[in-house]
């Protein structure tokens, strides 16, 4: 679907206000007192991936950790995915 240029612009001037929101709540934050709350590099992996893990799940209903594509590769999976798809073919 062709976007006119009408809504080219209402798009790109949505995302520029939005970026601008961005810029100020940013600024906002960099001016307040900060907490001296350190915490190691796995102790924030660990929080981030608990928090990404239940929205992913919830959305991926029909993810199934025991189908055998994923005991493959990286590699070997998309090597299988091109061949699938056609965007490599064997040759003879």
């Amino acid at each position: 679907m062709k976007r006119t240029i009408n809504e080219n612009e209402n798009y790109l001037q949505k995302a520029l206000e939005g970026n601008d929101m961005a810029d100020i709540a940013a600024k906002t934050g960099a001016t307040r007192m900060q907490e001296d709350k350190s915490i190691i590099f796995s102790e924030a992996n660990a929080i981030i991936t608990a928090k990404q893990k239940d929205p992913w799940t919830s959305n991926h209903p029909h993810f199934n950790r025991s189908d055998p594509n994923y005991q493959l590769t990286r590699r070997e999976q998309v090597i299988t995915l091109r061949l699938r798809t056609g965007y490599i073919r064997l040759k003879e």
